[in-house]
């Protein structure tokens, strides 16, 4: 295993928990790397989305913590995502609390959230086929701004023609299982690239061997979708996590962004924080806004929140503009507060001051959301609850990004003390080819606290 202790003094239940890490890493993978082993199977197979996380990993960390908490009850993931950590949580027989500021992320998780509804699922998608074979009509059913761009109009048909068979559902799960299938279709199908997450257009070869039918990759996908959610179903079943018709444990989603959540919140206290946050600003690294642009545009906001901010969806940027380190305007005091409690962000603002004004300013956005979101976190977790943090140790104008230092500070100044950070090689994380972060990551570290028992 490779990691440091980051406190020379650990209490019975932290040294514990240290010696089933190294247990574990011993017996399955001692660098932590989960090389070869994707495991997107049943529910974690639904949808490709940006930097999801390893969900065996996910499933191995989550056991161990619980083997040392057992009375834990309750998971937060405060970046919600794709939905790894809900997924593995349900199956863990425990109840998951998760926000996330993007209105695709809480679709996918709120219809993972659900495998109880298999057969619906099975049912509705022999309708909404059906009612496909017998729509001819060659008209949109929306229009948004530079659609041509992005769709061939072959494809906006077929798009279109999907939209109305999934509205005729009268069923808001079976509609929103369908509206997954639909955002999976339109990544394959959109002339954007699928090699970045980012808006581009693909290159004019790759172009011309785009389907000019979105309607059998929308009937292929919603098939197998169907296969993985009874399969979900059925995992849970052979666990006995199903009673009579119903789910033992739930899941709440929240459409929130965790910087404004916390403190005044009704949530009940949460034992495990299993999450992973974005690695850097969204508009720079990961744009988790520009690779849900295109599907936003054809799935009604409604069917996934109604209080959906239609504004912070109006463009390619003004998600990730209001997400986690998107805005760089940076009250000083906020400033001078930062600086208080991470002498690792001082360092690296200095040094990055010094090279590129515009870098320097990201990273003091993105390091002023996380001490928000940290804060706002550990104000959610009860007194002796553990956090388990996946993050990237990436690369800022050619110097190394202090994230797991600054994240260390950070709960310290927060009233939680770090137990173990776990060094890993990302070989199987699907990351962009074409976005530069692709290149500057190849390290995650995955970071243990526990929050004060008083």
């Amino acid at each position: 295993m490779t990691g440091d202790i980051t406190v020379p003094s650990l209490d019975s239940s932290d040294r514990n928990l240290v010696r089933a890490l190294e247990k574990h890493a011993l017996q399955s993978y001692p660098d932590w790397s989960y090389s070869g082993d994707a495991d997107r199977t049943a529910a974690h197979g639904l949808i490709q989305y940006p930097a999801m996380m390893v969900p065996s990993m996910q499933r191995d960390i989550l056991d161990t913590v619980v083997s040392i908490a057992p009375q834990s009850k309750i998971v937060l993931d405060p970046f919600v995502g794709s939905g790894t950590a809900l997924t593995e949580t349900l199956a863990a027989g425990l109840s998951f609390v998760g926000y996330d500021i993007n209105p695709l992320a809480i679709l996918i998780a709120r219809v993972k959230a659900r495998p109880i509804h298999a057969d619906l699922y099975s049912a509705a998608a022999d309708e909404v086929l059906t009612a496909l074979s017998r729509d001819r009509r060659l008209d949109y059913a929306i229009h948004f701004p530079n659609q041509e761009k992005w769709f061939r109009r072959s494809n906006s048909i077929g798009l279109s023609r999907i939209r109305r068979a999934i509205e005729r559902l009268t069923n808001l799960h079976s509609r929103r299982f369908m509206w997954v299938a639909l955002a999976e279709t339109i990544r394959r199908c959109s002339n954007s690239r699928t090699s970045t997450y980012k808006l581009h257009i693909r290159e004019g070869g790759e172009l011309d061997r785009v389907d000019r039918t979105a309607i059998p990759i929308f009937t292929a996908v919603l098939n197998q979708n169907v296969k993985r959610m009874n399969a979900e179903r059925d995992r849970l079943r052979s666990r006995d996590l199903l009673l009579g018709g119903k789910m033992n444990n739930t899941a709440v989603v929240t459409l929130n962004d965790i910087c404004h959540v916390g403190r005044g919140s009704r949530q009940p206290d949460v034992d495990i924080v299993l999450t992973s946050p974005p690695y850097g600003d969204n508009r720079t690294t990961v744009p988790y806004g520009q690779f849900s642009y295109l599907a936003l545009r054809w799935i009604p906001h409604e069917d996934i929140d109604p209080r959906t901010n239609r504004q912070m969806l109006d463009t390619t940027h003004s998600l990730d503009t209001a997400s986690l380190g998107g805005g760089n305007r940076t009250p000083k005091d906020v400033l001078d507060e930062l600086t208080t409690l991470s002498p690792s962000f001082v360092k690296m603002h200095r040094r990055l001051r010094n090279v590129d004004l515009e870098a320097a300013k990201r990273w003091v956005a993105y390091c002023r959301d996380m001490s928000s979101s940290v804060t706002n976190i550990l104000s959610l977790v009860r007194h002796g609850g553990y956090l388990v943090w996946t993050i990237g140790q990436r690369r800022i104008r050619s110097n190394n990004a202090p994230l797991v230092k600054v994240l260390r500070e950070l709960h310290s100044a927060n009233g939680a003390r770090p137990i173990i950070d776990l060094r890993r090689k990302i070989p199987t994380k699907r990351m962009p080819t074409h976005n530069s972060i692709g290149s500057l990551m190849q390290t995650e570290h995955i970071c243990f606290y526990r929050k004060s028992r008083n």
